[in-house]
């Protein structure tokens, strides 16, 4: 998920992507690599709809459905095209 706001720095929604594990590059070691586009993201919250590569992002949270799947984020990039 992305909590992202606009340069006024007030609320600018929250948008959400699942990924499938089967998606993710696996790496020679065991972690493993996904590239999401912004505009993959969907809005979370109905009335906050206008897409996140508008928008500042000010918080990333990872979570997942499996409750022993150890999962860490060792690295977060974002690029701007």
């Amino acid at each position: 998920m992305l909590a992202v706001q606009p340069p006024s720095r007030t609320f600018g929604g929250n948008f959400g992507r699942a990924v499938d594990g089967d998606e993710a590059e696996k790496s020679p070691d065991v972690s493993r690599h996904v590239k999401i586009p912004s505009s993959e993201f969907r809005p979370l919250i109905p009335r906050f709809v206008e897409p996140p590569e508008y928008r500042e992002v000010s918080r990333a949270l990872l979570s997942t459905f499996q409750v022993a799947a150890k999962s860490e984020v060792a690295e977060l990039m974002f690029e701007v095209p």
